[in-house]
């Protein structure tokens, strides 16, 4: 693609840059190698296919529980489609949009914001709240789903809600989205919170549009759909389409985990990603068991739109928040086959490459 390169493993570098260099020029370069590389995952073959997968075991979902209802099918796709305050990175706007991208023929982008709000607004509705549905189990299974990590899921819930309510809930009481879909029990949701410093509030809505032109995506391999193409931003066409994250959150310098990044030359952005901890919560649910595959589809999704760096991905996959970032390595993160970052890589072109992050 032009700015990355492959070498053989042999050949690796990982490591090159010495992990106690605090140097603006050392981060500056690891975050350009780790956008272009999210942009080149973003078309890899590996990628697309897990990402196809993740997507169809959603539309098997949304199949399954229409056979089960009275509810028609494009009724549910209607529900999963409806209107979303923010405007994330890969949302469509219709039905006939979320089926195409559900079917395998969206960007992973458009994928990964489309099962999280077929999560989000279905599937969690389905299983917990005052709209829930006692079959909702007998759906996912169906579907294909692991049950029984479902039931685990629904448990988790019901004991952290209780705990915190200092009483008995039942299922029907949970809201579907702070009390299932946020997962604040999980270790990891805790090392986001600490991690995290929020600056802005989401409802100041001039605040919500990146200030990133469509020509810097570019300039780091960045590609868009068809519907990327036909969106727009309020600022102007030359802008990117979405939101910027770090225009709400950013890194908590004070936390340990993010001190350590920075005497490593390890970037940081926004904290510990909780859309990193959904992906590979979701693959679980839908019983699809291939963590490195998944971590990557979730590198291709958030790296390119500058909402998390690799390390913040990585973190979010782990069961038990780590007390250091020693065991952190682009080689221990990436298969042996993608392309590798060696130190000075982007020698004459890192001033031109920093400025297209925006």
């Amino acid at each position: 693609m032009g700015i990355l390169h492959t070498q053989p493993l042999s050949e690796r570098a990982v490591n090159s840059v010495p992990w106690n260099s605090d140097t603006a020029d050392d981060r500056a370069e690891r975050l350009v190698y780790e956008v272009a590389l999210g942009n080149h995952l973003h078309l890899h073959p590996r990628v697309v296919e897990h990402s196809n997968h993740l997507s169809a075991a959603c539309l098997s979902y949304l199949r399954a529980r229409s056979c089960n209802c009275s509810e028609r099918f494009a009724h549910g796709m209607a529900k999963v489609a409806s209107p979303i305050d923010l405007p994330f990175a890969g949302r469509v706007q219709n039905i006939a949009e979320l089926y195409r991208v559900l079917s395998g023929h969206g960007l992973v982008r458009e994928q990964q914001c489309a099962i999280w709000r077929v999560f989000n607004q279905m599937i969690a509705a389905d299983l917990v709240g005052p709209l829930r549905r006692p079959d909702a189990l007998d759906i996912a299974n169906q579907a294909g789903f692991d049950t029984a990590f479902l039931e685990q899921w629904l448990q988790d819930a019901l004991r952290y809600s209780s705990a915190r309510r200092q009483r008995e809930v039942r299922l029907e009481e949970l809201d579907p989205r702070l009390d299932f879909m946020r997962m604040d029990w999980h270790p990891i949701r805790q090392l986001q919170n600490e991690t995290r410093l929020t600056y802005s509030a989401l409802h100041q809505r001039r605040r919500y549009w990146s200030l990133r032109l469509r020509e810097a995506h570019k300039a780091l391999g960045g590609t868009f759909s068809e519907v990327e193409h036909r969106l727009f931003s309020p600022l102007g066409r030359a802008y990117l389409p979405w939101m910027d994250t770090r225009r709400f959150f950013r890194a908590n310098p004070q936390a340990p985990l993010v001190q350590q990044g920075m005497l490593a030359g390890i970037p940081f952005l926004t904290g510990v990603s909780g859309v990193g901890m959904h992906t590979h919560q979701f693959a679980k649910a839908m019983a699809i068991d291939d963590v490195v595959s998944t971590r990557l589809v979730a590198v291709a999704y958030l790296l390119p739109i500058l909402q998390h760096s690799i390390c913040e991905v990585w973190l979010s996959e782990m069961e038990q928040a780590p007390q250091a970032l020693d065991s952190f390595s682009y080689q221990l993160v990436l298969p042996g086959d993608f392309p590798p970052y060696t130190c000075g890589m982007f020698s004459g072109q890192l001033q031109g490459l920093f400025h297209a992050l925006g």
